[in-house]
């Protein structure tokens, strides 16, 4: 594979083909990385444009170098200078060849540790476009600008100092204030968008952790070198469940919700799966259609829909798939209310989802089921404060009420079985060690199989991987 550099400024087109060089080797094997090339048009050439606000003529410089690579065998593109992104629209038309956008890599990789506020560095001319505030919002991820003070102040910086390639101590102070405002504005991380800030800021140095726009680029190309095009040989396996799925009538499976939300769910899993396998276009547009479809005023949504892009993003930077959840997403779970099923209805689709969870340790039903409070009605909230005899015999009694036909049959049947599985618990012998029943629980106890919902209208797991490979409960969220 031959990785082509569009080069701008020396010192962060240096430091891209250093990266390239050096990690290629974790990937390729001992003194090992891709075919390199790099053409690097004056500096001054792209200045003289930007100071006119010419990106037509920004765009015809890169569109040289860009055939001068192709034309020395590049098989795909990078370009390590945020700021000349800007005229990407003006290349990209007329290419034959990939080029890969920082401004998408950074936003991924953004995604892919579960940020949510990101304050942007970077050139007055960088930080005055559109090169990274629509990006991350795609992610629903916010871009916070420094304000007009500070941006000038990053500019001369940048043009002054770190272009030049040796930053004195003062430039690292001054950047750490800058980005020490943006972290007290909520921002979660922040965007070194300009390819020389590594040479004075980094996680060591910065109030918040950095997004390396360089080295992420880098990594983001010895990754479409690797193995995402040696799976495609499963996409077209994929397309074509896609196609079923997406054009069968849908079942909806929880009382209030509708044919978009499950169709959201669904476009999510398969974002996921686009991918896994070196698709990432396919899996962004999913990740668009599933936002467009989900109520993203309902807590549970807006947490699912987080999740599943977290978990997206780390599949297109092939992060492990066991990668625990980030701690920011983990400290919006414990912020869902636990007594209206918004907690227990995404534990359910954890507990059940290979995508969210593959290493599956949520019991949603263990920890709601101590509630005395049940969104489900106060005759099943009491289930929680009685003795488990007791409870046995109204969980019974509820299965015989159930099966006349009533119109609460979903209701009660989905209570009785979420309780009595709570109830199933090992008991403990006088030594407190857990021993196991010495008989099997009364058919009635453990609820019969349903197939029908539950009345909040939450995501289901029938469209869960995981759902088929365990014994479902009946109605479960």
């Amino acid at each position: 594979m031959h990785i082509g550099i569009v080069g701008g400024s020396a010192e962060g087109a240096a430091l891209c083909l250093r990266t390239l060089a050096l990690e290629g080797a974790l990937r390729l094997g001992e003194h090992a990385h891709p075919e390199l090339s790099m053409h690097v048009a004056s500096l001054a050439d792209y200045v003289r444009c930007l100071d006119a606000g010419d990106l037509a003529g920004v765009g015809a410089l890169m569109l040289a170098s860009a055939r001068m690579l192709i034309g020395a065998g590049a098989d795909v593109l990078v370009r390590p200078d945020n700021t000349l992104h800007a005229a990407f629209a003006h290349v990209v038309p007329h290419l034959t060849r990939p080029w890969l956008h920082i401004a998408d890599v950074v936003a991924d990789a953004a995604s892919a540790r579960g940020a949510r506020r990101v304050g942007l560095l970077g050139t007055r001319w960088l930080v005055e476009s559109d090169v990274y505030p629509p990006r991350p919002a795609t992610r629903g991820i916010a871009c916070v600008l420094p304000p007009e003070a500070d941006r000038q102040a990053v500019h001369r910086l940048i043009m002054d100092e770190l272009v030049a390639g040796h930053p004195p101590a003062a430039s690292t102070q001054a950047l750490r204030a800058v980005v020490a405002r943006l972290a007290a504005a909520g921002c979660d991380a922040v965007i070194l968008g300009y390819t020389e800030l590594p040479l004075a800021l980094d996680d060591t140095t910065s109030p918040l952790p950095t997004l390396d726009s360089t080295r992420l680029l880098a990594r983001a190309a010895l990754q479409w070198t690797g193995s995402p095009r040696s799976t495609t040989s499963g996409v077209p396996t994929l397309d074509r469940l896609h196609a079923i799925v997406t054009t069968t009538p849908l079942k909806i499976t929880a009382k209030g919700s509708t044919p978009h939300h499950t169709a959201g769910f669904i476009a999510l899993m398969f974002a996921y799966g686009y991918a896994r396998l070196g698709e990432p276009d396919r899996a962004r547009g999913l990740v668009a259609e599933a936002r467009t479809a989900l109520n993203l005023a309902d807590p549970v949504h807006t947490w699912l829909l987080a999740a599943y892009e977290v978990r997206i993003q780390q599949a297109v930077a092939h992060v492990p798939a066991e990668t625990p959840l980030p701690p920011v997403l983990v400290a919006r779970h414990a912020e869902l209310n636990a007594t209206n099923l918004e907690r227990y209805a995404v534990d359910r689709l954890r507990e059940t989802s290979r995508i969210l969870e593959p290493i599956a340790t949520i019991n949603a039903i263990e920890a709601f089921a101590h509630k005395s409070i049940d969104a489900r009605g106060t005759d099943i909230g009491r289930l929680a404060t009685m003795t488990l005899p007791a409870r046995a015999a109204e969980i019974a009694r509820l299965v015989e009420f159930a099966a006349t036909g009533t119109e609460e049959d979903e209701r009660l049947l989905g209570a009785a079985y979420d309780y009595s599985m709570a109830s199933r618990r090992p008991t403990r012998g006088r030594s407190g060690r857990a021993r196991p029943r010495s008989s099997p629980r009364p058919r009635a106890a453990r609820g019969p199989r349903c197939t029908r919902a539950r009345s909040s209208a939450r995501p289901t797991t029938s469209a869960s991987p995981r759902s088929r490979q365990r014994s479902s409960p009946p109605c479960a969220t």
